[in-house]
């Protein structure tokens, strides 16, 4: 444990001054003396940390998430910076998400405690004393402002700056590569087995971050759907539901299902929308491979007192209704208002910018393949938090 860490640390260098100070300086003695006591009461006040770290949070994945719980092992506090449509266009181009859309998944990731908007891509010292931060965190895929210079050379050069490891399997670039490559009968590699997600429990866990114990006094209530490129419009259903009791199960459709109903394959496989969904604080489990259809044994075994529909079922070819066991018993309940943001209109907000977005994937893949062999040789010691 961090803190735990800290304690020692300070306790130990507490105790070094004693011996130094020995006989010298009654007055320091005296002071020491008091800090030491105070350990060993556990009256001490450990110091809070503040860490910063930004982002354009836009097409968000687990790459992003997991960077956020890096992030957070490193500090008490985490400030997020999140930039704005004109600063990210400026530094790389225009973004799928709206500003509000943006700042809406970050504030519902779990591990953000604080979020500042409208922060320049290039971070400095006057800005992480704004936010009375002490550093500046990011992964190891350093950045390049729109001048070809590190993003981040100012806040490194007052070392103020921690590095995390970037997460394997996963990046905005080929995420965005999925989005633009035309879906034929073939399984595309994000879905075959031996992708490089490596969902081991330790990293589901390290997701997961809290204990999924129910009793007979919550109510639990469930939502079930693909939960596909994860955005605001499924972080609006979570809040909602969470409104509707106090543990909330998403039911996540396995890959194969998805193609069933939707006609394509999802773009982002079963244990990475595992991994984003678990990201969100209003979510306290999970269910992988979850039916189509909500079934008695389901609803008792989990002991689900309410169903609440929406969420991206909206776009499948619906064939039978899922929900109706959930209807009959009473206990299924519709959003209060349509969704205002589907994956489906993800879908079309993409399609109107594909030339750009290819033109962009062209250039950008080139650089991040590079870094993929640098890293192997350069950063082989670096590990994940």
């Amino acid at each position: 444990d961090r803190s735990e860490a800290m304690e020692v640390e300070v306790r130990e260098t507490l105790e070094h001054l004693r011996g130094k100070f020995h006989g010298k300086s009654s007055q320091l003695q005296s002071i020491i003396e008091q800090y030491l006591e105070e350990i060993a009461t556990g009256k001490f006040e450990k110091p809070i940390t503040r860490g910063y770290i930004d982002g354009c949070f836009d097409i968000m994945h687990f790459g992003h998430y997991n960077a956020l719980r890096q992030a957070k092992c490193l500090a008490d506090v985490l400030v997020v910076g999140v930039h704005s449509d004109e600063e990210i266009m400026r530094n790389k181009g225009p973004v799928t998400f709206t500003n509000e859309e943006r700042l809406k998944m970050v504030k519902a990731c779990k591990w953000v405690d604080e979020v500042a908007f409208g922060t320049p891509y290039t971070p400095s010292i006057e800005l992480l004393d704004e936010h009375h931060c002490s550093f500046c965190i990011h992964g190891d895929d350093m950045p390049t402002n729109k001048d070809g210079e590190s993003a981040y050379a100012k806040v490194i050069d007052a070392g103020r700056f921690k590095l995390i490891k970037r997460t394997e399997g996963i990046s905005t670039t080929s995420l965005v590569g999925r989005l633009l490559e035309d879906q034929t009968n073939d399984i595309p590699p994000w879905i075959q087995s031996g992708n490089q997600v490596l969902p081991t429990v330790a990293r589901l866990m390290h997701f997961f971050g809290q204990e999924s114990k129910t009793s007979s006094k919550q109510r639990i209530v469930y939502i079930h759907g693909s939960f596909d490129l994860f955005h605001a419009g499924h972080v609006d259903l979570i809040e909602e539901a969470k409104s509707l009791g106090d543990f909330v199960i998403v039911g996540l459709h396995d890959d194969r299902l998805i193609l069933d109903r939707t006609g394509r394959h999802p773009f982002m496989n079963l244990h990475e929308r595992a991994l984003n969904v678990l990201s969100c604080r209003g979510v306290n489990d999970v269910i992988l491979g979850a039916p189509w259809e909500i079934t008695l044994d389901l609803l008792e075994a989990m002991n689900i007192k309410t169903v609440l529909g929406g969420t991206d079922v909206v776009d499948y070819n619906i064939i039978s209704d899922p929900n109706i066991i959930a209807k009959e018993a009473g206990i299924f309940l519709e959003p209060k208002a349509p969704p205002t943001l589907t994956t489906n209109i993800v879908l079309q907000r993409i399609a109107a910018n594909r030339t750009y977005m290819k033109e962009c994937y062209d250039r950008k893949k080139q650089k991040e393949a590079k870094y993929i062999i640098e890293s192997r040789i350069t950063r082989r010691d670096l590990v994940e938090l």
